[in-house]
């Protein structure tokens, strides 16, 4: 690994690493939503016909997909990482989330979740990453801070 795939330089300058929106996570909110629908449209068939069957399970369909939509809005676009701690941002720039890691839990090599003590609140907070979101030395990085994290 080259200095230049560290985080942060060795001058402790932050680093900003824009995230993509992670395929695997798309993939099973898509699954999440038609498994939903189909179960709607299963237990409202014998009862109610097949048309206010279907009928509920578009509806239920359509609320789940505006609920993720509104769900990608708020998900962070970029980050910033620095020796003292990270930070999350919108797509906007708007920062969502500053402060130190205090932890975290990563299941596989699929899903980090880090434990972020924001600056301004006692209160911790998660943030939610994807491995397919960022670069794959960025993630490791990432659980390896979260591991050995003070708390």
């Amino acid at each position: 690994m080259t200095d230049d795939s560290n985080a942060f330089s060795q001058t402790g300058a932050p680093r900003k690493v824009a995230l993509r929106r992670s395929f695997i996570l798309r993939a099973l909110t898509f699954a999440f939503v038609a498994i939903a629908s189909a179960a709607v449209h299963a237990v409202v068939a014998p009862r109610g016909g097949t048309v206010a069957a279907l009928a509920l399970a578009l509806a239920t369909c359509a609320a789940l997909m505006l609920g993720w939509r509104c769900h990608e809005r708020r998900q962070p676009a970029m980050l910033e990482i620095a020796s003292s701690g990270i930070a999350a941002f919108d797509d906007a720039g708007r920062a969502l989330l500053r402060g130190r890691i205090a932890g975290g839990a990563q299941w596989a090599r699929w899903l980090l979740v880090l434990a972020v003590v924001p600056d301004s609140a006692r209160r911790v907070m998660p943030l939610v990453l994807a491995a397919d979101a960022l670069p794959a030395d960025i993630f490791r990085e990432l659980a390896v801070r979260a591991r050995h994290a003070s708390h």
